[in-house]
């Protein structure tokens, strides 16, 4: 992803990337967190993207909520 987000952003780009990534962390609202979560805020951090993300659970079932898809953007170009 890092590859191809790069070269888009040289472009002057956007980038939008968005998953069901199955991955858990509190930067996206979700109050565990995985190893997969911890690994993608990390890049997401890095790479100075904004989550869209408003904290709601992405996935509802009974008693069931967990915030497992996620969208992080590169605003870089757009100002």
């Amino acid at each position: 992803i890092t590859t191809y987000a790069k070269a888009a952003e040289n472009k002057g780009h956007c980038v939008i990337v968005a998953g069901d990534l199955n991955a858990k962390s509190n930067l996206w609202g979700s109050p565990n967190e995985n190893l997969r979560g911890t690994e993608i805020a990390e890049w997401i951090l890095k790479e100075d993207y904004t989550i869209l993300n408003d904290g709601s659970p992405t996935f509802e079932r009974n008693t069931q909520r967990s915030h497992l898809d996620i969208t992080p953007v590169s605003y870089t170009h757009l100002t």
